[in-house]
């Protein structure tokens, strides 16, 4: 039971910072759930420990001129035992 209790408080402390944190300077950035990417937009890159390093990732695309917008994209990813994981996914509108 302590095991669970320390993982749900793990993982809502890595989420916090994201739901209370401003938005980014971009227009339309964003962080959706698996299927919610809109029409115009291409996977770069995946695997990102948080959100928070996806969207540093995207901001700095859209910063320099690689992009014009992005959006990160989350999927809970079962485990064996019954855990998940989550797993953020970078899409990019050039």
């Amino acid at each position: 039971m302590n095991k669970v209790r320390a993982l749900v408080v793990a993982f809502a402390l890595a989420v916090t910072p994201v739901v209370i944190g401003a938005a980014p300077a971009q227009a339309r950035s964003a962080t959706v759930t698996a299927g919610e990417i809109p029409p115009g937009y291409t996977l770069v890159g995946g695997y990102f420990l948080g959100r928070s390093w996806c969207h540093n990732e995207g901001r700095a695309g859209v910063a320099n001129g690689s992009w014009t917008d992005y959006i990160c994209e989350d999927k809970l990813v079962g485990l064996p035992g019954g855990m998940y994981l989550l797993h953020t996914s970078l899409w990019v509108k050039r």
